[in-house]
């Protein structure tokens, strides 16, 4: 089968990085060095480091704010906040290895020590993308399907995880991923988009000779595109060989 991976899939993979917040990303770096001062890793020692690497985390100047939390973690920083923008600022820049030893060493604690922060809550998913973007899929998917989990998934997430279910024979799973797709991620996703699942997700059933949950999609195939031949002969056909099936059984009764 075609794995038809859309321009937005691929948009979101190279720049969900940026939308870890619902509201304001870059204008957290404050409320950040507050949240970091409540917790045992502030120290005097690499607090102006973290503040000032905060802070040009905040400009988009991530070379900067590479440079400032490197050196707190240099000199002992631990904590998941440093560790978690480290993480995003190297994965903004394509360094996807650096980005996942990061996500790791946050791993252990910013649920635990910050529960509730944007960080904690997408926590899974950018872990995920950095691992998929090295291509340690086996890695990632376990994460991601934990991110599925929650209300507010990124669209490429149940975009990926409905294909990687296709390819793995598990129609059931792909079902759920690209239904909660369409349900949730309608506004970015584009009418041949759309299309494309509901053909797919028609396709894999009939394949699978599912035929009633085949019909339902080539019928909501329909609903987008009155006029696609392949959903309505499909329909057409099936339907035709069910009212047959009821003749020859009522046939058969009546002997």
């Amino acid at each position: 089968m075609k794995n038809f991976i859309p321009f937005w899939f691929l948009f979101f993979i190279l720049f969900s990085a940026w939308a870890q917040s619902p509201k304001e990303f870059t204008t957290m770096g404050g409320f950040d060095f507050d949240e970091y001062q409540k917790t045992s890793f502030s120290n005097p020692a690499w607090d102006p480091f973290v503040r000032e690497g905060f802070e040009a985390f905040d400009k988009n100047d991530l070379p900067t704010a590479l440079e400032f939390l490197r050196k707190a973690t240099n000199i002992g920083c631990q904590s998941p906040l440093v560790y978690v923008k480290l993480a995003l600022a190297y994965e903004v820049q394509g360094g996807y290895y650096s980005a996942a030893q990061y996500y790791e060493l946050a791993s252990s604690q910013i649920k635990s020590i910050h529960p509730g922060h944007r960080y904690a809550e997408s926590f899974d998913e950018n872990y995920g993308r950095a691992l998929y973007m090295m291509g340690q899929m086996d890695m990632a998917v376990p994460l991601l399907e934990k991110a599925a989990l929650k209300n507010n998934t990124s669209p490429w997430v149940l975009q990926l995880l409905g294909q990687h279910a296709l390819t793995r024979g598990d129609i059931q799973k792909a079902s759920f991923y690209y239904e909660k797709l369409l349900a949730t991620g309608g506004g970015q996703i584009t009418y041949p988009e759309q299309l494309d699942l509901y053909l797919q997700l028609a396709r894999s059933f009939a394949n699978g000779k599912n035929t009633d949950k085949a019909i339902a999609y080539y019928e909501s195939v329909l609903k987008l595109d009155p006029q696609n031949q392949e959903a309505a002969q499909f329909i057409s056909s099936h339907k035709n060989t069910g009212n047959m099936d009821k003749v020859f059984e009522m046939m058969e009764k009546g002997k």
